[in-house]
């Protein structure tokens, strides 16, 4: 029956969180911000893709291959065999980073005003902390664009050279990462946000494309 939720939505539960939300305010809660029309917002997706590049950068030619193998653990009897690899094409590197913009900018722009009703969530203190010192930076840092970006040879050079910016971008993500589960998953804003990233035109990202999305937000995560 046309009528009957799937099992995919029915796992991820994104129908019952989302209820009652505009599709169109959900989608422009995470799209690319425009440099002339939102400068502060696109200060922090530009920080947050720079992070990411220095990350694995650091991650994968600064760290040991013991450093690399323990990054993959995810079980304290079963050791991984296969080191975190990087993304070898910047496009790749570019697109896997995406999501994890996404979730940043869907927090910075939900605590400045807006015009549409945000998803229900709830910060905890230092999350709350650590967000309003991002949005405090980046008022005040220079504005940074992609056409103001160094290259990647000398984003990759700097290592663990982070602006004030990036830093506040790698707090806030690490605070969202750290948060324990108790009840529901829905208790953790990076669920919330993650269920954003579910919404598409015309329904919602199935099965079969939701996954890579999950996928590259744990590999960056990693790196993170």
């Amino acid at each position: 029956d046309p009528r009957e939720i799937s099992p995919w939505l029915s796992r991820t539960g994104w129908p019952v969180y989302l209820k009652g939300l505009e599709r169109g305010s959900l989608l422009a809660s995470i799209q690319e911000p425009d440099p002339v029309r939102e400068p502060l917002e696109s200060s922090v997706w530009t920080a947050m893709k720079q992070l990411i590049l220095i990350a694995q950068s650091t991650t994968t030619v600064r760290a040991g291959i013991f450093v690399r193998l323990e990054i993959m653990q995810t079980e304290q009897d079963r050791r991984q065999k296969q080191p975190i690899q990087p993304y070898l094409r910047d496009e790749d590197l570019q697109k896997n980073s995406r999501p994890w913009q996404q979730i940043v900018l869907f927090f910075v722009r939900g605590y400045l005003p807006h015009g549409w009703v945000n998803p229900s969530y709830e910060l905890s203190i230092d999350q709350q902390s650590k967000l309003e010192s991002l949005v405090r930076i980046a008022r005040t840092e220079p504005r940074l664009t992609d056409s103001s970006e160094s290259d990647s040879e000398d984003q990759e050079n700097r290592g663990l050279e982070l602006t004030l910016l990036q830093r506040a971008c790698l707090n806030f993500s690490l605070s969202l990462l750290e948060q324990r589960i108790r009840i529901t998953e829905y208790e953790s804003p990076l669920i919330c946000a993650l269920a954003i990233l579910g919404v598409s035109d015309g329904g919602w990202k199935g099965s079969n494309t939701y996954p890579s999305i999950l996928s590259a937000v744990l590999k960056i995560s990693r790196f993170l």
